[in-house]
């Protein structure tokens, strides 16, 4: 129709019909725009279908990967989420064995324990049992021997020869000696050695009520390394003690009394150090101290072979008197020293 309307057009054009012409070409150039729109919508048309179907297909491919990742993506959490699941079972299945096996050692540490306790109250009482029948006995022995000191007292009430009241006397001290060992594991919560310090400071004061040192101008001092001695070795340790002291106190001063020193010292790893030593007119001058056989001088030497010990005795402005002995059990607290005047 566009192309009929063009050749009316040259027609008319050249028929002269001008008017014609002008209308030909109108609807020809009407006819021409239609064709072209048309043409032009229908081109429009197909790239917009071929587009959408470009982007369908597009979407579908998107659709189908998306698809496939998240069926993967399932898949993967569908797997971890039993892989955690089995884990979380294996763990709560281990932690409940190690709960039941320490349930089974927690029961077991307390049956042990219960057993211990019981032990331990048993040897407890054991104990407390042997220190009240160790107390018992130093009691008894301690009231025997003040029954000798009392036999002995009374002995010496019939006695008119002072030679004979002084022995009875010196035995009695003696006999003090060893009491005042028991007395003090009996009063003691350790019945196994003696306080060295209180001991001594108690036997000073006996002897010196005994003798009345006070009247006499004699001084003790006392200087005593905190140590605790064993039972079999304090008593013979006592002995001489009472032995030494009471000749320096019968023998070694005049009317202007003077002075007694106690020492009892650690020198060297268990080994100690006893002197008593006084400031008095000393042995005799012609006095053999290797060959001299008194009674007290022979009993202190039986006594430091006892003690395992060397006995020594020197006279040099007065009498010092020393015995170097191993010690078989010490307790001993701080190396302080103890110094007690009487």
């Amino acid at each position: 129709m566009s192309r009929n309307a063009y050749w009316w057009f040259q027609a008319d054009l050249a028929l002269g019909k001008y008017r014609s012409a002008i209308d030909h070409y109108a609807q020809y150039k009407l006819l021409s725009d239609s064709g072209f729109k048309i043409s032009h919508n229908k081109q429009t048309d197909d790239l917009e279908t071929k587009y959408l179907s470009r982007e369908k297909d597009q979407n579908l491919t998107a659709l189908e990967k998306q698809s496939q990742s998240d069926a993967q993506q399932a898949i993967l959490n569908r797997n971890v989420f039993i892989g955690g699941l089995l884990a979380l079972l294996i763990l709560l299945g281990l932690t409940y064995s190690r709960y039941r096996l320490k349930q089974r050692s927690i029961l077991q540490l307390q049956a042990k324990q219960h057993e211990i306790n019981h032990a331990n109250v048993l040897l407890q009482n054991l104990v407390t049992e042997k220190e009240w029948l160790l107390k018992e006995v130093h009691h008894r022995v301690k009231n025997n021997l003040q029954i000798v000191m009392s036999l002995l007292s009374s002995q010496s009430a019939y006695l008119e020869n002072s030679v004979a009241i002084d022995a009875i006397r010196e035995s009695q001290n003696r006999v003090q000696a060893i009491s005042l060992i028991h007395q003090k594991l009996y009063t003691s919560d350790n019945v196994a050695s003696i306080n060295m310090p209180a001991y001594v400071a108690d036997l000073l004061e006996y002897l010196a009520d005994s003798f009345d040192t006070r009247k006499r101008h004699i001084m003790f001092e006392q200087v005593i390394e905190p140590f605790n001695i064993d039972l079999g070795q304090a008593v013979p340790l006592g002995l001489v003690l009472n032995e030494a002291i009471t000749n320096a106190i019968k023998y070694a001063f005049g009317v202007d009394g003077g002075q007694i020193i106690v020492a009892l010292q650690l020198i060297k790893d268990e080994t100690l150090l006893l002197t008593i030593a006084d400031n008095g007119q000393g042995l005799p001058a012609n006095l053999d101290l290797q060959h001299t056989n008194t009674l007290g001088m022979e009993m202190m030497k039986a006594l430091s072979k006892q003690l395992g010990g060397e006995f020594k005795i020197e006279n040099k402005s007065g009498v010092r008197i020393s015995i170097e002995f191993h010690i078989e059990k010490v307790l001993s607290g701080l190396p302080e020293k103890s110094f007690v005047t009487v």
